[in-house]
């Protein structure tokens, strides 16, 4: 080594690897709230042993109480022939009402449906029933189905009932490893709490726990039967929500968040409390408002999550900030502007018997000089009744 000449600093010493280092042996975990949807699930005792990766159940709604007029013809105050969308939860008997426009000072009217021709989803009616006057019915027009009338002495009336619908999930087969030498295994390192190996462990745990929260959010039921073996994914709340979807248009305002609050508590008619995963934007703007417009409860830990309680007119949610609702890479599209309400009530967490999740350590023994550990589970997910769930997108920023 050559000869150290004149003054001495540290950079000799460092050069050198000599300079002793202060090495905090606790590492900074990046992700302190890493899945909400699934610590929630967990904690409510949603989590159940089943013993087929297929999940099937029966969902059942009752009769319509809406029908829709064609979106392509308006129907006229005389015509007593006319076409709706669907023709199949009216029968001969029912008593249709037609709303008017907001602010129209007309009154509706009613209309009595004498038959139905469920081939073409064309009624034949009587128009304006019950001294009601005759209105011109816009296309695309949703008409009320109220009671049925029935002259003295008539005939057994036409039955309708909804049948139940079928509905199915599917197991996910989840799945994390590590691959150590057993050098590495057998050496000390700093950032571990003194076992490195321990440290990557709970690592993957986490890991597992997001990529089950985010496949709960955004996935969809699969099932693959082409190759040797099936290939099975889990719905998610994303693919299932159909009916309450609300578009908040970019600037998200405090009558638009009421607006999804009236959605989002519509079923059940209880208005129970509900769980809120909010994009860090919504929960911003949700608690700037709280000052003035929403009634907030101060933040508190629900198993073991923060949550902020918020009462509206509609019913209660349990808001938590979910940090995996965020935008793309480098300002690309993402889930920066959602929002989930969800009834748990109505979410159930199947695992299939003995593949719940779980550690194991070395679990390929081939002679080699090294040992692989992995966390895995066959997971899935059922949503129950998807109108009591809803999703708000499209949030930009928000309205002070």
């Amino acid at each position: 080594m050559a000869q150290i000449i004149g003054r001495q600093s540290t950079a000799q010493l460092i050069s050198q690897t000599r300079l002793v280092r202060l090495v905090d042996q606790e590492l900074a975990e990046l992700e302190p709230k890493l899945a909400p949807l699934i610590t929630f699930t967990q904690k409510m005792r949603k989590w159940k042993e089943v013993d087929s990766p297929r999940l099937e159940w029966f969902e059942h709604e009752y009769v319509t109480h809406w029908i829709t007029n064609s979106s392509t013809a308006v129907t006229s105050p005389g015509t007593t022939e006319f076409v709706v969308t669907d023709a199949t939860g009216v029968v001969a008997g029912d008593v249709l009402l037609v709303p008017q426009a907001a602010g129209s000072s007309a009154s509706p009217e009613l209309l009595l449906v004498k038959d139905v021709n469920l081939g073409t989803s064309k009624l034949t009616v009587q128009r304006a029933f019950a001294g009601s006057t005759a209105r011109t019915i816009p296309a695309d027009c949703g008409i009320a189905v109220l009671g049925q009338a029935f002259a003295e002495g008539s005939a057994v009336a036409t039955a309708k009932a909804n049948p139940p619908v079928a509905k199915i999930s599917y197991t996910q087969i989840f799945q994390k490893t590590r691959n150590f030498t057993k050098t590495q295994i057998a050496s000390k390192a700093y950032a571990s709490g003194g076992n490195e190996r321990k440290r990557q462990q709970n690592e993957m745990l986490n890991e597992f726990k997001i990529a089950m929260n985010r496949q709960f959010l955004f996935g969809k039921a699969s099932e693959d039967l082409s190759g040797t073996t099936p290939l099975r994914t889990t719905m998610g709340l994303n693919s299932v929500i159909s009916t309450n979807v609300f578009d908040a248009g970019g600037m998200l305002t405090h009558k638009a968040f009421q607006h999804f609050a009236q959605m989002s508590f519509r079923y059940p008619f209880n208005g129970k409390t509900k769980l809120l995963l909010a994009c860090p934007t919504v929960a911003a703007a949700i608690h700037m408002w709280g000052n003035s417009h929403l009634q907030l409860r101060p933040m508190e830990k629900v198993f073991g999550v923060d949550i902020t309680r918020i009462q509206t007119a509609f019913g209660q949610w349990l808001m938590v900030t979910d940090q995996t609702l965020e935008d793309g890479v480098a300002g690309q599209p993402g889930f920066g502007g959602w929002a989930f309400s969800i009834d748990v009530d109505n979410l159930e967490v199947n695992y299939l018997k003995g593949r719940n999740a779980k550690l194991s350590e070395n679990v390929v023994k081939n002679g080699d000089d090294a040992e692989i550990d992995q966390v895995l589970g066959e997971i899935g997910l059922k949503i129950k009744l998807e109108k009591t769930h809803a999703k708000m997108y499209n949030v930009t920023d928000y309205e002070a």
